[in-house]
């Protein structure tokens, strides 16, 4: 019989070579993910990125080098797994390795303040004297990304007028200087010029009964004064000199209706185009013609219709506000009768039946 020593070691050797005939099996990848997650930038600053694969065995990899890494920031870009942004905003960065994929989110926000722009910016700004303007300003950073929340410190440079905190200007003396906007060490500006009450000069010159108007304002007095002189051509002369904003306002408002209502009439008159009135023309002596052929019984038609195409064309040509050129009409007329009595000549006596 076998000693169990002999036993024991017998057993100890198949061990062995079961283990060295039976091969173990090596661990696989089955998920990846990148680091950090999540993560909150400034358009200024960059992200490093590293993409971390898990095997079956529970044991990580970091397998960043053989990673396909990318962003849906159209202006950003990842090189050697660093991610610099393009612009403000949530993006996500995905990864690929082997058949496995993973994302992170960025939250980029505005970088350090780059440029203020004032609005209005006409540069030089406009502005009167009891006239408050408000200007407003837009912070932007390196990127172009607008700095919402950023604090804006208003002033003026010279002695033109204040400026409230919020932006509203209010100018005091006639000149020019500049708004300025500071945040931080940026400053923006516009400049502006100041004027005292502004003069208005409105002209409206037309042909027969109607008025030529001058108006200005002023700030010496707080008079009215109305001259008004009659010329033989039946025209109206008026100067109005006016001082005083409230009657200011109301004689301008009167001068832009005066002014309405005379490029109104010119646009309706101009509707109907020339070559309408020769139609209408040949139409009438077709009538006329038609008339003479078909009722040669009764040779007067022809001129009562001549003499209410007339009155036809000159109430369509007095609705359009083209009432200077109803002479159109009577041209169809004399034209239309003219044409009646050389057809009258011609055409041979009928007996009436």
């Amino acid at each position: 019989m076998r000693s169990p020593a002999s036993r024991l070691l017998s057993i100890f050797a198949l061990t062995l070579g079961v283990m060295i005939v039976r091969p173990v099996s090596a661990a696989t990848v089955s998920s990846i993910a990148i680091l950090p997650s999540t993560a909150t930038i400034t358009a200024d600053q960059t992200q490093a990125i590293k993409v971390i694969a898990t095997n079956t065995d529970g044991t990580t990899l970091d397998v960043t080098p053989a990673a396909t890494l990318s962003s849906n920031d159209a202006l950003g870009t990842i090189t050697n797994a660093v991610f610099t942004p393009g612009v403000a905003g949530t993006w996500t960065i995905q990864a690929a390795y082997q058949s496995f994929t993973a994302t992170a989110t960025i939250q980029i926000t505005a970088g350090q303040v780059q440029e203020i722009v004032i609005n209005p910016n006409s540069d030089p700004e406009p502005t009167v004297i009891g006239s408050n303007k408000t200007f407003t300003a837009k912070v932007y950073d390196g990127h172009n990304d607008i700095i919402p929340g950023a604090t804006v410190t208003w002033s003026v440079i010279g002695t033109i007028g204040t400026i409230s905190t919020s932006g509203v200007f209010a100018p005091t003396t006639v000149g020019t200087g500049k708004v300025q906007a500071t945040v931080g060490t940026i400053t923006g500006q516009v400049g502006v010029v100041v004027a005292s009450t502004p003069a208005t000069n409105t002209n409206i010159a037309m042909t027969n009964g109607n008025v030529n108007s001058n108006t200005a304002a002023s700030t010496t007095n707080t008079s009215v004064n109305t001259n008004m002189t009659k010329p033989t051509n039946g025209n109206v002369n008026t100067n109005i000199a006016i001082t005083n904003n409230n009657l200011n306002a109301t004689t301008n408002a009167a001068v832009t209706n005066l002014q309405s209502a005379s490029t109104s009439t010119d646009k309706s008159c101009s509707t109907l185009k020339p070559w309408v009135w020769i139609v209408l023309l040949i139409v009438f002596l077709i009538v006329v013609a038609l008339l003479y052929t078909l009722v040669p019984i009764i040779q007067i038609w022809p001129a009562i219709v001549a003499l209410a195409g007339a009155a036809l064309l000159a109430y369509i040509q007095r609705k359009y506000g083209c009432g200077g050129q109803t002479w159109w009409a009577w041209v169809v007329t004399l034209g239309t009768l003219a044409f009646s009595a050389a057809a009258m000549k011609l055409q041979p006596k009928h007996p009436i039946q």
